[in-house]
């Protein structure tokens, strides 16, 4: 292959992902929810038990959380990568955290909370109990118990929120 060749489709091939990125394609690579191919859909509310990605809230949290490796380099501000998770509660939903976490009396499975992180590290945050604000959202990723989520961190808030996410291929 000749170099005009290999560059050529290196370019198109940049110029592919370019155009799946606008379009809303983003790739998962954690094991908090399922990895594969998600499309986000932005501006649109997010209703309980769809998935959302965001940003997380500058600030000591998130600062600590990056030097430990809860959240990786990105494109957010501070630049965090943002979350993928599963809306758990919505706007005016009562949230207990206690041992786990419940959604307006009801118990959310596979959401016990941690003291300990998966390096053994003592978990220094835990979300309060309380009814959601009319922006906020509780968001989870049961899948994976050491998920660092709205457990810790607490509420999200809906100018975080960058779009509702549907799994494509995972």
């Amino acid at each position: 292959m000749k170099l005009t060749s290999f560059i050529s489709l290196s370019l198109s091939g940049v110029l592919l992902l370019g155009i799946a990125w606008f379009i809303g394609f983003r790739i998962n690579t954690t094991k908090s929810v399922p990895m594969g191919i998600w499309l986000v859909k932005r501006n649109v509310m997010p209703k309980r038990g769809e998935y959302v990605l965001f940003c997380p809230k500058p600030g000591a949290i998130s600062e600590e959380s990056y030097a430990r490796g809860y959240i990786k380099f990105g494109t957010c501000p501070g630049f965090y990568a943002p979350f993928l998770k599963k809306i758990a509660g919505i706007p005016f939903d009562q949230v207990q955290v206690s041992d786990h976490v419940s959604v307006n009396h009801n118990k959310i499975l596979n959401s016990n909370i941690s003291d300990l992180d998966s390096m053994q590290r003592k978990i220094p945050w835990k979300a309060n109990s309380g009814i959601l604000a009319e922006n906020q959202y509780f968001a989870l990723a049961t899948k994976e118990k050491n998920s660092f989520d709205s457990r810790y961190f607490g509420p999200i808030e809906k100018s975080q929120i960058l779009g509702t996410a549907q799994p494509i291929w995972v």
